[in-house]
């Protein structure tokens, strides 16, 4: 199990840090950005090293820090981080997405290894 903070939705535009390969990302269909809470990357396995994330892989919330002593409590609704830059995407850019999503061709290949399972 690992616990992340979500700091980019779908449609996001994202600006990663190393080491992540590309200056730009913007967050697909389906899945979500996830950070560490660690600012040092080498301590982080988050979003900067694997890419967004599928939302299906998300199987719980975080609600209270018990650990350390002095930040015992309720989480709360922070924000987004700003280590990060993240431009939240409008609705209309968000529809336009899942317009071409759902109005993308599958490949052949995709859907004769589904019918094999």
């Amino acid at each position: 199990m690992a616990v992340k903070r979500v700091i980019a939705l779908e449609g996001d535009t994202v600006y990663p840090r190393e080491p992540y390969p590309h200056t730009i990302a913007r967050v697909p269909v389906g899945h979500v950005w996830v950070e560490g809470e660690d600012p040092d990357p080498r301590h982080n396995a988050d979003s900067h090293t694997y890419g967004p994330i599928s939302m299906g892989l998300i199987t719980g919330k975080i609600t209270h820090i018990l650990w350390p002593i002095e930040r015992i409590g309720r989480i709360g609704r922070a924000g987004r981080h700003k280590r990060t830059k993240v431009v939240e995407a409008s609705e209309e850019e968000v529809d336009a997405l899942y317009m071409e999503w759902e109005s993308a061709e599958v490949p052949d290949s995709y859907t004769e290894d589904a019918a094999k399972r």
